[in-house]
């Protein structure tokens, strides 16, 4: 399912994505930028945690970096199509396959923005088993990029989602921070074994939520989100593991050795 959206990323004011890009700018939150660096505890605002620090829930308490939380944009239209996040190099963005590839083809012009800068991305692995696609950027896009959680789904305690909300009001942030109250585990059977994948009731969750990172203890991403859909309790989400994308960053780690 891809999410479509006509609005414009908070970074972008006035101006359009393509001329951005097209100028070569990659800091287009200059004015926001002491802001972004302060320390900030518990203030709530409509587009979501303005936050370093978060404690949501009785006991996880996570430190985050902003700017590791993108937008994924179709620079065709213009559209915000996902939700996506730094992960493990400064450079490599990581979402849900179905934001980036539509009819069996990958989208051929992508960006991302974050609450500092925008850029041009390329999508470097497809994961069409688990819906999962890193791409990577021309330049760094986050000093501290997510790390994973290591472990089984019932180890963790608690979690938190962060995600794009289309219907919320972007004042200069990408991602919405909600704790999550309790999953389940459903398990599917692939050609290649057993998936667990999460299952979890957030009210907040929209399609935007598509490719954001679900955060385990430790700030650590402990899946990432690939669906969402209504139960007769409320709206929910499924998420896959990140640790599906491991293997290929083994393998590009030995490519480049």
């Amino acid at each position: 399912m891809d999410m479509m959206s006509s609005r414009r990323a908070p970074c972008l004011g006035s101006g359009s994505l393509n001329s951005a890009l097209q100028a070569g700018s990659t800091g287009l939150y200059d004015e926001r930028q002491e802001e972004a660096e302060k320390p900030i505890r518990g203030r709530r605002s409509r587009a979501g945690w303005e936050c370093s620090s978060l404690t949501l829930g009785m006991a996880l308490t996570i430190t985050i970096d902003r700017t590791a939380f993108c937008l994924i944009h179709d620079l065709r239209d213009g559209r915000i199509i996902g939700s996506a996040f730094v992960f493990l190099r400064p450079r490599w963005i990581v979402t849900a396959k179905h934001v980036v590839v539509h009819d069996g083809l990958v989208r051929p012009a992508l960006a991302y923005s974050t609450v500092r800068k925008c850029g041009r991305l390329k999508v470097i692995v497809v994961d069409p088993d688990h819906d999962l696609a890193i791409l990577e950027a021309e330049v760094n896009v986050a000093e501290k990029p997510l790390l994973p959680t290591y472990g089984e789904f019932a180890t963790i305690k608690e979690l938190i989602a962060a995600g794009y909300k289309p219907s919320g009001e972007p004042d200069g942030l990408v991602a919405e921070f909600n704790h999550i109250d309790g999953f389940e585990i459903e398990t599917r059977e692939r050609v290649s074994g057993s998936e667990q994948i999460l299952l979890f009731k957030d009210p907040g969750m929209e399609g935007g939520h598509s490719g954001g990172a679900v955060l385990a203890e430790g700030s650590n991403v402990a899946a990432v989100v690939i669906e969402h859909f209504e139960r007769s309790t409320g709206r929910w989400a499924r998420a896959t593991s990140i640790l599906h994308l491991m293997k290929y960053v083994s393998l590009s780690a030995t490519s480049m050795a």
